[in-house]
């Protein structure tokens, strides 16, 4: 195949991940089956509506990252947009790491729970600083800042330390949030690969030279020792397009497969849909996570 063919399998792949998952989520009902690690910890927990906070993060994290996969597919049909499509992948695979983290069956409702508050402190932290920037009346922000310690006060009831800093100063609740490359190298082992998008997204010259640009002549060295080499936009390479299309479909799969392991799910569907999938693009071995 030529590299057009080559990215258009990859097109045809991802859209067909997307519209199979979709398909395999509407018939597994959307609840936890009964007996399945989410229906024990639901019974079990003190607070069960700790627990199912988590369907509500990790639906509107999944509805990102499943918006994201077909916006990707868009930027890699002619006309293609190669910087786009680094940086469409980069939005990717943050909400993909959080969504697995939360709902990762390996672990109990406890860590669970103290998840779900770290990310949740997160944003409220977030929301915060947005208001400040924003003017927000004094009085709006003693208010929300009066339910953050609401809900420190509620981590707290259930068992989970106070996080304060040297000043009393609340710095998570629940546990630690890892940062957005600790959190994708743990939950996705992407790290580097979102250095690597970041540094397109933030603009370093070095970056998008790389994905999208080449040298449209020889490099000439003005005075003072200045260098300078003339490049024009490219419709990228074959090789970029198969890096981002392999880790958008592990964005798209990985906190799937955790959530079908949580709820009890048909895993073993979900694999054939997998297995059928990355045949079809030839994904190696080493990339089949499921296995």
């Amino acid at each position: 195949m030529n590299g057009n063919d080559i990215v258009a399998a990859f097109r045809r792949s991802l859209e067909r991940l997307f519209d199979e998952v979709s398909a395999f989520h509407t018939s597994q009902g959307g609840e936890p089956k009964p007996g399945s690690i989410a229906a024990q910890e639901r019974a079990s927990y003190s607070r069960p509506d700790a627990i199912q906070t988590v369907l509500g993060i990790t639906n509107l994290l999944l509805e990102s990252v499943g918006e994201h996969v077909t916006t990707f597919v868009k930027t890699i049909t002619e006309p293609v947009n190669p910087l786009a499509a680094w940086t469409c992948v980069r939005s990717m695979l943050e909400s993909s790491a959080i969504a697995a983290w939360l709902l990762d069956p390996a672990i109990n409702a406890q860590t669970r729970v103290g998840r779900v508050f770290a990310h949740r402190y997160e944003g409220m932290e977030q929301q915060l600083k947005l208001m400040n920037a924003m003017g927000t009346p004094a009085a709006d922000i003693q208010k929300f800042e009066a339910h953050i310690n609401d809900t420190e006060n509620i981590a707290f009831s259930l068992g989970f330390a106070r996080l304060r800093n040297n000043r009393g100063q609340i710095t998570s609740i629940g546990q630690p949030m890892p940062n957005a490359t600790e959190m994708i190298q743990l939950m996705l082992q992407e790290g580097i690969a979102y250095r690597l998008m970041s540094a397109v997204a933030h603009g370093h010259t070095w970056a998008l030279q790389q994905v999208g640009f080449k040298a449209a002549g020889p490099t000439v060295f003005g005075q003072n020792g200045v260098v300078v080499t003339p490049y024009e936009k490219h419709s990228g390479t074959v090789q970029g397009y198969a890096f981002l299309a392999t880790r958008a479909a592990k964005c798209f799969a990985v906190p799937l497969w955790n959530h079908c392991r949580y709820f009890g799910w048909n895993d073993i569907k979900l694999k054939e849909t997998f297995e059928s999938v990355y045949d079809e693009f030839q994904g190696s071995i080493s990339i089949r996570f499921w296995r």
